[in-house]
């Protein structure tokens, strides 16, 4: 894979991670939209789950080693081999121990059903949540050294920018008021339209 082939896997495999990391931010746990779902709370304590220990799984392959299985025969896209072609790691102590407790959630709680780890009281996912934003701020120190290595000055990379709080907050108001006057002979006709 040539330099740039891997900067536009890496940004690919980071930009989707920040997205929906954003999308978790800023979206389902929002504090100015934590009014507008209490209705529908379980659902989203549900969906916030989901999509931490699929963020997580995500993110954390991101790190595996450049080489697994028998005689080292299964290679991965991930930090190591970038950091092999670029000659420089940015990966700090800090980072790594974020890398290591996500490595172990996922191995042990994502990935398997071990009797003696089923039985072990799981992280919160609110501090799988902070793991999960140390690992994505290192990998955007990874993506500015692929963009030095590949000749840009600007060693910042692209920063996501969504544009869905507005409209999820729209759709999350809706449903809540839709909730919340579900028995009022007033909205009679639009709750219908929302049933069918």
């Amino acid at each position: 894979m040539d330099p740039i082939e891997m900067q536009e896997r890496f940004e690919s495999e980071l930009y989707s991670a920040q997205i929906i990391f954003q999308i978790l931010d800023e979206c389902i746990f929002d504090e100015k939209i934590k009014y507008r779902i209490k209705h529908a709370r379980p659902f989203f304590n549900t969906m916030y789950v989901l999509i931490v220990d699929s963020l997580c799984a995500r993110i954390i392959r991101l790190f595996d080693p450049a080489t697994q299985g028998r005689n080292g025969m299964h290679e991965n896209f991930c930090v190591d081999r970038v950091e092999k072609v670029v000659g420089k790691s940015v990966i700090t102590d800090s980072d790594k121990l974020a890398i290591k407790a996500l490595r172990k959630y996922r191995d042990k709680h994502l990935s398997h059903a071990d009797l003696k780890t089923s039985t072990e009281e799981l992280p919160p996912h609110q501090e799988i949540k902070n793991l999960i934003s140390i690992a994505i701020d290192a990998l955007h120190r990874v993506n500015g050294t692929i963009l030095i290595h590949n000749g840009n000055t600007d060693t910042r990379g692209r920063r996501v920018v969504t544009r869905t709080t507005a409209q999820f907050n729209e759709i999350m108001t809706y449903g809540a008021f839709l909730i919340e006057h579900k028995d009022s002979d007033e909205y009679r006709s639009l709750l219908q339209d929302f049933h069918q």
